[in-house]
């Protein structure tokens, strides 16, 4: 399941234009990931099917076999949320906003618009000549889609926690907004320019509604409930449905609710006395179910990872799956040998991509393992993926020499989930989330043996070997260096700490850590390791790669960072690219990076200099770098901490001055800023608990 949680953004009400690289393009992407959401388009009995930045056009009139009939709806983002209307898909696209596509012909469908709003564009509801965007880190935007070629914000309502979710009914928009502080809020938008807010009902962690008649039904996470709208102004909580595995999306006919219920896969519940709801059937998914849609007597149900899953309702108290569509997993890990990227896509196996023409990379095999791929090296004629799921791991040698037809050929259960490989010769390291660094010969693949094993404390996730010494980093483990000239007993020689290291790489007695920025070690003496230099980044460095004087890092959140490294002791960021989703792992091989960017998939992205930008679509999103001009209101997002999966707290953001001086202690969503005389200043985060350096974005204050 993807992880839709960024960092702090300075989000600005103005129209301003934000770059969106610094000496990097995309040239190319193999775009798929797992599977969002789905939307049937009843008149020609087609189902629209998000598979991370791929939205596929498939036939269901086989449910056992399913028949995609196109994959060239390509998105700027992941493809969050869809609505169908007169032969146009509106996508709800994340970070980009807004996009509007030509489904005329689904075999070759045309992007006719892309609307920026304000925050991530989740779901969209339409009504009449507007959109109505559920705005994540913002609110309700209303987007203005008379002429879909040139749509745009009409206006917008920021709101506390995280819309997901929207309906619409008449001139009422009903959102879900996720979080502690989350509610359904009804939201009049008889004037689309101005919408008001006209009634509330706390809901926590809501997710997503559905309204029909008098009642909302509202998904959030543990149940589903009922809130009387008669009177929209006073909304009424008047029953409630326990679905303790989670609870993300809702869809209604007749009597029946039918939830996408997380980990319990699909609820159905009876609505036959809305005051109380109950619980009649239920069938699981392979993944964490996310939403749900109806078709006649069938529900599709996109599982994430798991794939889409049509599901039988004929009885809804007894439903059953008919048939699936197979997607993509998250890209994790990324290796690339010849023409091939190899990449490690947790659920989704072992991926083969053909970048021979890097422009248009296409898949040509993969194979599933038995557990989650996360890392991948490739050595000669084979791949070497390790992985695992909760309390279980793998490493998996799979045989690539026929890349359209890998093979696993042998397998090995480890105690513990693994995030990182390394080969040397014949032997292969690995390491897993509890301090394990185990060694294998595998002379013969089809049979390694367990020759050494070192026992050691915390989370280890990365590894690279170096003559006979393995140096390991971990999130709370540091930089160990092993030495493993006897690899029948390792042993460790030399310390270092670090805040929260996830991969490695070495040259000339230098170990380039990707930590909380990247971190360089000097490793001349393994047995007295110190750090050299360091360079913070917007996000947490999950991968890293080295070539001449440039360190390439995968930045979770925010992209690909470039770093010169020219002088080891003064690292410093000299370009980046804002991919569209979370950066887990790079690889760099013919002047090209290849970005693992989990359900994003595969970026393929140039580094030509610096002081070269690519012209982006309009986005007003705006990080550390760069300049945005305001007016009137500063918009600052909700404290990150609320979301699930977060691991540090944001500190609370302040407005300087050119003098460096605090004129304004920013607070979560609109900041009025017309007291202040036009100029420079600076939106400045002090560090956080996992990062060692603060943060800066430059405005500039108009009237």
């Amino acid at each position: 399941m993807s992880r839709l949680y960024s960092l702090l953004f300075v989000v600005l009400v103005s129209g301003a234009l934000a770059q969106d690289s610094l000496g990097c393009r995309q040239v190319g992407a193999w775009p798929f990931g797992g599977c969002w959401t789905s939307a049937y388009d009843s008149a020609r009995n087609l189902v629209f099917v998000s598979e991370g930045g791929v939205v596929v056009v498939v036939d269901p009139t086989n449910p056992s076999e399913p028949v995609v009939l196109s994959d060239a709806i390509r998105t700027r983002g992941e493809a969050y949320g869809l609505a169908l209307r007169d032969n146009r898909l509106y996508v709800g696209a994340g970070q980009p906003g807004l996009e509007i596509w030509d489904v005329v012909d689904p075999r070759s469908p045309a992007r006719l618009g892309l609307c920026d709003t304000p925050g991530w564009a989740m779901g969209v509801a339409l009504s009449g000549g507007v959109a109505c965007v559920a705005d994540l880190y913002y609110g309700l935007s209303v987007v203005d889609i008379a002429d879909p070629r040139s749509p745009r914000v009409l206006g917008s309502l920021p709101v506390s926690g995280y819309p997901w979710g929207v309906a619409v009914v008449d001139t009422l928009a009903f959102l879900a907004s996720y979080g502690a502080s989350g509610s359904l809020r009804i939201i009049n938008i008889a004037d689309p320019e101005h919408p008001t807010e006209v009634g509330y009902a706390f809901i926590s962690q809501a997710m997503d509604v559905v309204v029909v008649d008098s009642f909302a039904y509202v998904a959030s996470v543990g149940r589903m409930t009922t809130v009387n709208v008669a009177d929209p102004q006073n909304p009424v909580e008047v029953g409630s449905c326990q679905t303790p595995y989670g609870t993300q999306d809702v869809a209604v006919r007749d009597s029946f609710a039918y939830i996408a219920g997380g980990s319990g896969g699909l609820r159905v519940v009876s609505i036959a006395d809305p005051q109380h709801p109950v619980e009649v059937g239920s069938c699981n998914t392979p993944d964490w179910a996310i939403s749900v849609a109806l078709a006649g007597d069938l529900c599709y149900v996109a599982a994430g990872e798991g794939g889409w899953r049509i599901i039988s309702v004929t009885d809804p108290r007894n439903p059953a799956e008919v048939g699936y569509l197979e997607t993509p997993g998250s890209a994790c890990g990324v290796a690339v040998a010849d023409e091939y990227a190899y990449i490690a896509d947790d659920a989704g196996g072992l991926r083969v991509i053909k970048v021979a023409e890097p422009q248009d990379p296409s898949e040509v095999g993969y194979c599933l393992v038995r557990d989650w791929a996360r890392a991948v090296v490739v050595a000669d004629s084979y791949a070497y993926v390790v992985g695992g799921y909760f309390l279980s791991g793998e490493m998996c040698i799979v045989d690539v020499s026929e890349p359209a037809h890998p093979q696993v050929v042998h397998s090995v259960t480890l105690p513990s989930l693994a995030e990182g490989v390394a080969v040397d010769d014949s032997l292969v390291y690995v390491v897993d989330n509890n301090g394990r660094f185990v060694v294998f010969n595998a002379a013969d693949p089809h049979n390694p043996v367990e020759v050494g094993r070192l026992e050691q404390s915390g989370i280890i996730s990365g590894v690279v070997v170096v003559d006979s010494l393995a140096y390991v980093v971990g999130r709370d483990a540091g930089l160990r260096i092993i030495n493993v000239a006897d690899p029948s007993s390792p042993h460790e020689v030399g310390y270092c700490p670090t805040t929260a290291a996830r991969a490695v790489v070495v040259r000339d007695s230098l170990a380039y850590v990707a930590d909380v920025g990247l971190r360089i070690i000097s490793v001349a003496d393994p047995r007295n390791p110190y750090p050299v230099g360091f360079c913070g980044t917007p996000d947490n460095a999950y991968g890293v790669a080295l070539v001449d004087s440039l360190v390439f890092i995968a930045n979770y959140r925010r992209g690909l960072r470039v770093i010169s490294v020219a002088d080891p002791r003064q690292p410093h960021e000299i370009g980046y690219y804002d991919t569209p989703g979370f950066a887990w792992d790079v690889a760099v091989a013919g002047g090209l990076c290849y970005v693992a960017d989990e359900a994003a998939g595969l970026r393929i992205i140039e580094y030509f200099g610096t002081g070269i930008e690519e012209p982006g679509g309009p986005r007003v999103t705006r990080s550390t770098a760069g300049t945005t001009i305001i007016r009137g209101v500063l918009m600052v997002p909700r404290d990150m901490t609320e979301l699930p999966g977060n691991s540090y707290r944001v500190p609370r953001p302040a407005l300087l001055d050119a003098t460096g001086r605090k004129v304004l202690d920013l607070m979560p969503g609109p900041n009025d800023v017309r007291q202040l005389a036009p100029g420079v200043y600076f939106v400045h985060q002090a560090s956080g608990a996992e990062r060692d350096g603060p943060e800066t974005a430059k405005v500039i204050v108009t009237r």
